[in-house]
């Protein structure tokens, strides 16, 4: 099966013979593919099989809330510049804000997803942002994600003097503990946060 979006986003053809791939039928095509690694200048990382499978990502995040009760926990495969995740739940591609542990549903296909992307990378991904981040910064470091100094769910804005390099674990687990502390607040509530070392 040719998945041209999915061609074009990784940078390299199927490759079929691929083994060790995760138990989700909706990602075998992008595991096919040769590269999971940092893609498209860093602005997407597709996760390493084993850590998809292992659920690296996905234990780091949902273990510390209950997010997505209704469902069976979802299996991060990937991220945006933001650590935004991608991830499969219930057969479909979703995309978790991970700030609010929203999640939007993205496509029902990685061809679908791919498609996606590419016809808006600077929105899906912050590819754009990335770059303009990176331009006075230099590249993002391999394992990290942008994050704001101040969480955007607070009002912190998308400029690049608000947002650092920060160690995509760490991100998630904070984001998580954002998510269940914020999570029953209505829109607008006031919120105190203390930094404590």
């Amino acid at each position: 099966m040719r998945c041209p979006n999915l061609e074009a986003l990784i940078g390299t053809p199927a490759n079929p013979a691929r083994a060790g791939l995760p138990d989700i039928p909706v990602l075998d095509p992008l595991y096919r593919m040769t590269g999971e690694c940092l893609l498209r200048s860093g602005s997407l990382w597709v996760f390493d099989p084993d850590a998809v499978r292992a659920g690296t990502f996905s234990n780091l995040y949902w273990d510390t809330t209950d997010l997505a009760p209704g469902i069976r926990r979802p299996s991060a495969f990937a991220a945006d510049a933001f650590g935004d995740l991608y991830a499969v739940a219930d057969g479909i591609i979703v995309k978790v804000e991970t700030e609010t542990g929203r999640m939007e549903p993205v496509a029902e296909t990685v061809e679908g997803w791919a498609s996606a992307i590419l016809a808006d990378p600077d929105v899906e991904l912050g590819e754009g942002f990335l770059r303009e981040w990176e331009s006075s910064r230099g590249p993002l470091p391999a394992g990290q994600r942008l994050y704001p100094r101040r969480p955007f769910i607070f009002g912190g804005e998308f400029d690049p003097e608000n947002i650092v390099a920060a160690t995509f674990e760490e991100m998630l687990r904070f984001r998580a503990y954002l998510v269940e502390q914020t999570k029953d607040l209505p829109d607008g509530a006031r919120v105190r946060f203390e930094v404590v070392d």
